[in-house]
């Protein structure tokens, strides 16, 4: 009788990461180089192909990897890759072919950091993402090829740093970050659409057109072409001081009925030293988008919006100091901030400031430092039913008696003047203005 022996059947499985499916690679960094095209660098032991979706993995034996032209690596087109670690992926040559993706780039690990120093283009819309505390930077050029939408989402940082070549529309969702850092072809149009989440604009955009919706944030100290504000807030600079530019500022364009956009502008430190936001506009042109009627824009690109300063607990501006929040470069009206006419006063960090839109060349919008606020205020009881209020503040300084009925909305009910003495005194007929609370803020004189 003849005997057939039945070895064992050695089942060859990935050993690390998720298991892998039909068209995917897993890379594990056993070969002697970091070639892509290198078999053994791969699981199962196939360099990449065509159609191939790319998994990295922790644990893999290389943190890098080299994107080489040989063995027919390119110029093919990946569907996906994902990045379950930190991952730096390089190209041999400064010319070499770009990295073609159709489905998207994601990076799952919070705290990893992923860099790609490749041109990159996509043949369909894709998405780049990051989860929490990772990173995904991007330092090649981006040149679509026949499909110009992108999106970017995710809880964490999408850094796009090379030069943008062709038309490009690129979606901001989730709570993460999408820094823009590259020039904008002058041939090309450039436009970001902040859902939610923040652009963070650090780089030369000609062609660049922002529209922020109601849960975005703009911020950086970059240049646009075009700004559409329906919302959300804008902070020049962000977290040190810094000016951002824009050629058209479409205007606060907030739908009625809606919150209105924030323009938040950072005191750092002396105008003189460069310490403080700026937003630059190079021209007021308005814009009527669809659902906002042209009444409701008004009449500069500043109305319907809303200013806020933020004044870093370390700096302590004098009395007199003056900072510019907008530049409008030409001789065009900026309009007037919600709830903030002409010599209104904003207050931040236990300082008031009065605005003014005539400022710089006569078109600015500038707030210097004005005096402290009276002290506490007496309420006392005045012939004819009346309230006399009095207060001891700077001799001869300017003050707005404002009412409020909850200590939350604060309206002024008039202008007056110290003695010069300093005496603060003025007669109220709550009949007339029914407020409930009283107050005194520092005027511009």
């Amino acid at each position: 009788m003849k005997t057939i022996s039945l070895r064992p059947l050695l089942l060859l499985a990935p050993l690390l990461g998720t298991p892998l499916s039909a068209g995917t690679r897993q890379w594990n960094g056993h070969g002697l180089t970091a070639l892509w095209s290198n078999n053994a660098n791969w699981n199962p032991n196939t360099a990449p192909g065509g159609g191939d979706s790319l998994v990295f993995p922790a644990g893999a034996s290389r943190s890098s990897s080299t994107l080489d032209v040989t063995g027919a690596i390119l110029p093919h087109t990946f569907p996906q890759l994902t990045f379950e670690t930190s991952h730096h992926l390089r190209r041999p040559t400064a010319n070499a072919p770009q990295l073609q993706v159709s489905s998207g780039i994601a990076v799952t690990a919070p705290g990893a950091s992923v860099v790609i120093d490749c041109d990159f283009s996509w043949s369909q819309q894709i998405t780049l993402s990051a989860v929490s505390l990772s990173s995904l930077v991007i330092d090649g050029d981006l040149v679509p090829t026949g499909w110009d939408l992108l999106t970017v989402t995710g809880d964490g940082t999408v850094k796009l740093r090379g030069d943008m070549h062709e038309d490009t529309h690129i979606t901001r969702t989730g709570t993460g970050t999408l820094v823009l850092s590259g020039l904008m072809d002058a041939f090309e149009s450039v436009s970001v659409e902040v859902i939610s989440g923040t652009l963070q604009l650090d780089g030369n955009g000609s062609t660049l057109s922002v529209d922020l919706g109601a849960g975005g944030e703009l911020t950086g100290y970059g240049h646009c072409s075009t700004l559409f504000a329906r919302g959300g807030r804008i902070r020049p600079g962000g977290s040190a001081a810094g000016t951002l530019y824009c050629d058209t500022a479409a205007g606060f364009l907030t739908p009625p009925g809606a919150q209105p956009a924030v323009l938040e502008i950072g005191i750092h430190g002396p105008e003189s030293l460069a310490a403080v936001d700026r937003l630059v506009i190079g021209s007021s042109t308005r814009f009527d988008p669809a659902g906002v009627p042209p009444s409701a824009n008004g009449a500069g690109p500043l109305d319907r919006g809303r200013l806020e300063v933020a004044l870093d607990p370390a700096y302590a501006p004098a009395e007199g100091e003056v900072f510019m929040a907008v530049e409008i470069l030409p001789l065009d009206a900026p309009g007037h901030f919600l709830n903030l006419p002409e010599g209104a006063t904003v207050e931040s960090g236990g300082k008031f400031f009065g605005i003014s839109y005539t400022g710089g060349d006569g078109n600015d919008v500038t707030l210097t430092v004005l005096h402290a606020p009276p002290g506490n205020t007496a309420i006392n009881t005045a012939p004819g039913g009346l309230l006399h209020l009095t207060s001891t503040g700077k001799p001869a300084a300017g003050y707005f008696l404002q009412g409020s009925p909850d200590l939350q909305t604060w309206s002024t009910l008039q202008h007056v003047h110290a003695s010069l003495t300093g005496a603060v005194s003025v007669d109220v007929n709550p009949g007339h203005a029914p407020r409930g609370f009283y107050r005194f803020l520092p005027a511009v004189q």
